[in-house]
């Protein structure tokens, strides 16, 4: 079994980390955090670097060098296969915004979700990203999606996904920094709690994918803030030659 590898882990001395923020994030997850485990080991446990910590259900393995040269937790595409969340509540009129570091495997032509309560908020992949409220009744998608990288082999580039839900004004989707995709929309986010990151109730469903860094807060992200999350996020898991060349961080870490 290969031993545990040596990871250089965040944040450089004086280097700016979400926890800076003035309002911590619900729910933050860091692959990195991880100690004492080998490539493939069981993630039995997963310490929250804010908020509570997960309940790993089904399939969760921890991977030396899966982001890059740093580690993941595989989520296995199976059923069954997800993390249970707990204390991520959101008040009727509350903004989110959710950010991530992943790399995808399989998804199918069926959409699965990565965020869920009951059967509504989600945010879902297909060949595209987009936001379902109320029971699926609104689907907020982009009239052209963008393509998530995904490769069953492992291949795929990892990717930086972020969310920015501005309640009844809309959202915005971006991409390693890059505005993808903004949408005006009526709905407003229904209260209640996210019990499940990664789960749907069937196979097809599901989606395969390796994290790295998950983040979720209850409240839309300033531009200034979204900005050093992603420099933040792309320094860390070796994505800067990914974010666009207008932006702030490109050259040097938050």
């Amino acid at each position: 079994m290969t031993p545990p590898p040596t990871v250089l882990h965040w944040p450089a001395t004086g280097a700016w980390t979400p926890a800076d923020l003035s309002t911590a994030p619900l729910l933050w997850l860091d692959a990195q955090s991880i100690i004492g485990l080998s490539d493939g080991d069981t993630v039995s446990s997963w310490s929250a670097q804010a908020g509570s910590n997960p309940t790993m259900n089904g399939t969760c393995t921890y991977e030396t060098a899966e982001i890059g040269s740093s580690p993941g937790v595989m989520i296995g595409g199976n059923a069954g296969d997800f993390l249970g969340l707990n204390g991520v509540s959101i008040s009727t009129g509350d903004s989110v915004s959710m950010y991530q570091v992943a790399k995808m495997f399989v998804f199918s032509s069926v959409p699965g979700g990565f965020w869920r309560y009951s059967d509504h908020f989600n945010v879902v992949l297909g060949n595209r990203p987009f936001f379902r409220t109320t029971g699926g009744g609104d689907n907020f998608a982009p009239a052209s999606g963008y393509t998530i990288p995904v490769n069953s082999s492992g291949t795929a580039s990892p990717v930086m996904l972020g969310w920015v839900n501005r309640n009844a004004a809309g959202y915005d989707f971006y991409a390693n920094g890059s505005l993808e995709h903004t949408a005006s929309h009526a709905a407003t986010v229904p209260s209640g709690s996210i019990s499940y990151y990664g789960y749907q109730n069937a196979p097809g469903f599901m989606i395969k994918h390796a994290i790295g860094e998950l983040l979720f807060f209850n409240y839309e992200l300033t531009q200034a803030d979204r900005e050093k999350l992603e420099g933040y996020l792309a320094h860390k898991w070796g994505l800067t030659a990914n974010l666009p060349s207008s932006h702030p961080y490109k050259s040097s870490a938050p």
